[in-house]
């Protein structure tokens, strides 16, 4: 079988997605690095193709979650489609071929792949996609929530988290966090709640 290995980041730059910019585009190639990473630690492990295609999923998700561009359609084909060909073009998957062989009889985004029946390689993103699919929901009332307390509860629904690890993650005391939440607090916890909620693309759309 032929093995094609490039390096994991090869098809990001002609990934065509509506709202994604560049900036998003180098976050992407650097999860898809990290995971790469991961995968070489312990090649040889027999899951370690699946474990590694399935934290490149969650690293590309999360970065189109914060772009504010993530929608179902995304995470059920062209999220797995980009996984697949980084996956072969970095030798996570190495049974794929860029032509059309008897032995690769199946299309896979820009190769053509022989994929074993041990596996169930429809369910390979499906409860990561499901998980995601039931925030998309949330985080659009995070989007259009009217003031900063409602935005910090749809923003913890959003990321499954509580308000005290919230808290944590903005920087500020667990009191001064519910000061801010019950729409009072100082100045500088405030910013930084709106820093926080801006990072996560959070803030109200305008009309």
């Amino acid at each position: 079988m032929r093995q094609v290995y490039i390096y994991p980041i090869k098809w990001v730059d002609d990934w065509t997605v509506p709202g994604v910019t560049s900036d998003h585009r180098q976050r992407i190639k650097i999860e898809l690095l990290r995971a790469d990473a991961a995968f070489w630690k312990s090649p040889e492990t027999s899951d370690a193709h699946l474990a590694t295609m399935r934290q490149a999923f969650e690293g590309v998700v999360m970065v189109l979650f914060v772009a504010g561009v993530l929608t179902e359609s995304l995470l059920r084909n062209e999220i797995p489609q980009l996984v697949w060909d980084s996956a072969i073009a970095a030798g996570w998957w190495r049974c794929a071929s860029e032509t059309l062989q008897n032995i690769f009889p199946e299309r896979v985004g820009h190769y053509w792949v022989w994929r074993d029946d041990r596996t169930d390689w429809h369910r390979l993103f499906h409860d990561e996609t499901e998980e995601w699919v039931v925030r998309l929901p949330v985080i659009s009332k995070a989007a259009v929530a009217p003031n900063l307390g409602a935005r910090l509860n749809a923003a913890c629904d959003a990321v499954m988290i509580s308000h005290q690890e919230q808290g944590a993650r903005i920087g500020i005391g667990r009191s001064t966090y519910f000061e801010v939440k019950a729409g009072r607090g100082g100045k500088k916890a405030r910013r930084r709640a709106e820093e926080y909620l801006r990072n996560l693309q959070m803030t109200p759309k305008p009309d």
